[in-house]
């Protein structure tokens, strides 16, 4: 075992709520790559060391618990083993309902996870790092289940058609606010809230998304094919392709591969039920 991440789907009553829970084992001495821009994560650190690169590319060592915001770029990370790493998948939902706190301050950040969800932190520094990853998986679920705050009466509801908006279509706002009855204005301070970042920023980062899981999947072989009506050109595609997943369209789908094409693939023959887990 060089490098090894194992996925997991999140059991029926907690999939509106987590996009998945993993285990990242690795015995080699220092693994770095990119990764496509991601759902926020909660990150303990059993061993080894973990580091992520902030807003301004700079890698940055990771605390034993970590909240991870959303991120709206595509991270590098490097992990230092050995290495052990259990991490949790936030959908917005999710959030909202594990921290509380407004996405778009920890938007790019990484925030000590004793100050951002300090029950669940505690929570997981109990945890054996010994344990097998299935036993270690289920327990971060426990653990989920146990520390969630109660929805906010009609949040959910919006939130979930926030998330569809932006799988299939996230670029026309009208057509959002017919269908929530809620202005605007109104739906992008919703949004800086629960996904951290505007309605524009979000619908602009799922749909680069949705053109790179038609690649990662084999839907699409070329980008003019993956692209369909997403962006208007090469130009625009190649600029939110580098930004949001890390490299060039054509880089992405090359015979040498990437642990980012292989992971997105992962989460989508796992998460069929939600495009959002899949594609981050």
């Amino acid at each position: 075992m060089a490098f090894e991440l194992q996925f997991r789907v999140p059991p029926p009553a907690l999939r509106e709520i987590l996009a998945f829970d993993y285990v990242l084992r690795s015995d080699a001495g220092v693994v770095e790559d990119q990764l496509n821009a991601l759902l926020p994560q909660f990150h303990w650190i059993a061993e080894g060391a973990f580091f992520y690169d902030d807003a301004d590319g700079v890698l940055q060592p990771c605390p034993r618990t970590a909240i991870v915001g959303m991120s709206m770029r595509a991270p590098r990370i490097r992990v230092a083993g050995p290495a052990t790493i259990v991490g949790v998948g936030f959908l917005p939902r999710g959030w909202v309902q594990t921290t509380g706190l407004p996405a778009a301050l920890c938007t790019d950040s990484i925030q000590p996870g004793e100050l951002a969800a300090p029950d669940l932190a505690a929570g997981f520094a109990l945890l054996d790092p010994r344990r097998s990853a299935d036993e270690l998986i289920e327990l971060a679920f426990g653990l989920i289940a146990r520390n969630l705050m109660p929805p906010e009466p009609g949040l959910a509801r919006t939130i979930a058609a926030i998330d569809l908006w932006l799988v299939n279509n996230g670029r026309d706002v009208d057509l959002l606010a017919d269908r929530t009855g809620i202005s605007h204005r109104q739906l992008n301070r919703v949004v800086l809230r629960t996904h951290g970042a505007s309605l524009k920023s979000l619908g602009t980062k799922f749909r680069t998304l949705r053109v790179a899981s038609r690649l990662a999947t084999g839907e699409a072989t070329h980008w003019s094919a993956a692209v369909a009506d997403e962006f208007y050109d090469q130009p625009h595609l190649i600029r939110n392709f580098r930004r949001f997943i890390g490299t060039t369209p054509h880089a992405f789908v090359s015979p040498d591969g990437s642990l980012n094409r292989s992971i997105m693939r992962q989460r989508l023959a796992l998460r069929p039920d939600n495009a959002l887990a899949g594609w981050s």
